[in-house]
């Protein structure tokens, strides 16, 4: 049987963590200016979209939640000594699964290349502040 080594606490602290990389990413001092140029057609768009956010808000944080404690399970069973050898999880896990994943979009539904480019750096950024955090923690 597997047992994985692991305090909910750093998962929580992980996801709350991750979803504010996402608030702090698509924000106006980082790239919210661009993102938004890049997905949006007019500014009914942009009043449409805060109120979703907000509505929405809770859902990203149980999907921070839900990914922290899977990476968590990764992290437990590989057993990192380094924080380099975690980091290098957290990258194999974005490019194994979350790029390759998302990469559909830009090939089915045309998303733009630059949009999942910058979606796609986001992700490995979250991730990569979820690996440090659950290192440390766990």
């Amino acid at each position: 049987m597997l047992y994985f080594d692991f305090g909910i606490f750093s998962v929580i602290i992980a996801a709350i963590a991750g979803f504010l990389v996402g608030v702090i990413w698509y924000s106006d001092f980082a790239f919210g200016k661009i993102w938004r140029a890049w997905t949006m057609k007019g500014p009914e768009d942009l009043a449409t979209t805060k109120k979703e956010m907000q509505k929405k808000a809770p859902l990203a944080l149980l999907s921070n939640f839900i990914f922290a404690y899977v990476l968590a399970i990764f992290l437990s069973a590989m057993v990192p000594i380094f924080l380099s050898q975690a980091l290098v999880i957290g990258a194999l896990v974005w490019l194994g699964f979350i790029t390759t994943f998302y990469f559909g979009s830009v090939l089915w539904e045309k998303t733009p290349v630059k949009v999942f480019l910058l979606n796609s750096a986001h992700n490995f950024v979250m991730i990569e502040v979820m690996v440090v955090i659950l290192f440390f923690l766990m």
